[in-house]
């Protein structure tokens, strides 16, 4: 038995070093994979933080550009009035 291991004990220890080397492969991939999802969660927030945000931007320009073409056709009824 002692001269079985003697013979064999670096393919032992080789295939012994694989498998925890295989082992902090899983868990990195495990630890890459929360992370990723932690990240997505916070990009779909931050998304959602976004868009509403573009939305009240869109709004505010939106109702500007309406005062300004009321503001325009005043001006427009104005000046047609004072030419007559």
């Amino acid at each position: 038995m002692q001269q079985l291991i003697l013979d064999w004990w670096p393919i032992i220890a080789s295939t012994l070093a694989l498998i925890v080397w295989l082992l902090r492969i899983e868990a990195k991939v495990v630890r890459n994979s929360e992370e990723l999802k932690r990240v997505e969660s916070r990009f779909i927030e931050q998304r959602k933080e976004d868009m509403g945000e573009r939305q009240h931007q869109f709004d505010f320009v939106n109702t500007t550009l309406t005062g300004i073409q009321q503001d325009i056709k005043e001006i427009l009824k104005s000046n047609a009035t004072q030419e007559k």
